[in-house]
């Protein structure tokens, strides 16, 4: 601060320096001269000064008034005047210190507005990375999705069932699977009410049996994981799946005919693929399932009917 100080009132001082030594040395001349020259009583002073070894009392006593009478409005004068300088100085240094607060305040608060667009223009950034995150996530999410329900559809498409020297293709083999199941647990028109009451122990008997469902398991584990990855990606901390995990699924369910939900059912009551049942609740892939074929009662008519209880409490808490 000191040297900031200095240099502001150094341009000013030097300007002023020449003309005020000159003014001193002037006066000083001027003062000097006009008492030798118009006071006779200091020209006899210094005459006798120079000539005389003793000056009389008399003379030093008038010369002391004479000098004491003139010098002293000269230094009140010359005091005032260097009061007046002082306070014109302090004035300057004033308004200089002012100007330059004014113009540091201006600086911070350009550097404020800076700032705080710098910020604003980062949380843009930040907002518009966040979205582009979200849409690029959204995409790869979708990309795997279909990727995964196309594969699904050629498995299926592709599939060769051989029984007996029998073989079936395609939708055709999951048809007489299905059919097969519904023969012996199910009606296969509305006259046939041979399998009620069929028990949980019987239906275990068969599946060990037959195992009806072990030709479909890599279709099967391909729909799991498909359902598992909507799972995953939308509600694997919501109880309840969002409408968008909803919407998915339901798109993936639309492409089961109702011979390969009957395969999703009762796979889901076997031992290995009861995780199955998880899905089945969640994403209500029985809705608008088609119960001609289901027995009357029995373990089958009872699983279906505790699913859709749950699949409709489910519904409700939505």
């Amino acid at each position: 601060m000191a040297d900031t100080k200095n240099d502001k009132e150094t341009p000013f001082f030097e300007s002023y320096r020449p003309l005020l030594y000159l003014g001193i040395f002037v006066c000083v001349i001027f003062s000097l001269f006009s008492l030798v020259t118009f006071f006779p009583q200091i020209r006899t002073f210094f005459f006798s000064w120079l000539s005389v070894t003793e000056v009389p009392n008399n003379l030093w006593g008038s010369a002391g008034d004479f000098f004491g009478g003139f010098l002293n409005p000269i230094v009140s004068f010359a005091a005032f005047v260097a009061l007046i300088y002082t306070i014109t100085l302090q004035q300057k240094e004033l308004g200089l210190q002012r100007t330059e607060l004014k113009k540091t305040n201006e600086q911070i608060a350009l550097q404020i507005r800076e700032q705080k667009l710098t910020t604003d223009q980062l949380t843009a950034a930040a907002e518009a990375q966040k979205e582009q995150s979200a849409h690029l996530a959204v995409q790869s999410f979708e990309n795997t999705f279909f990727k995964l329900v196309d594969r699904h559809q050629a498995i299926k498409n592709s599939f060769i069932l051989r029984i007996v020297g029998n073989s079936y293709e395609a939708q055709v083999a999951f048809d007489h699977i299905a059919f097969a199941i519904i023969g012996h647990f199910g009606k296969i028109d509305s006259t046939h009410l041979d399998n009620g009451n069929k028990t949980k122990n019987e239906f275990n008997n068969y599946i060990i049996d037959k195992n009806p469902i072990l030709p479909f398991a890599v279709y099967l584990r391909l729909s799991y994981r498909i359902f598992k990855l909507l799972w995953e990606n939308f509600g694997s901390k919501e109880e309840q799946p969002c409408p968008k995990e909803l919407g998915y699924a339901k798109l993936f369910r639309a492409h089961f005919t109702d011979e390969e939900l009957w395969l999703l059912f009762v796979n889901c009551l076997t031992e290995k693929g009861e995780k199955y049942r998880f899905f089945i609740i969640r994403y209500q892939l029985l809705d608008n399932f088609n119960e001609d074929h289901l027995p009357d009662n029995g373990f089958l008519r009872d699983q279906y009917n505790e699913i859709i209880v749950q699949s409709l409490n489910q519904l409700i808490e939505e």
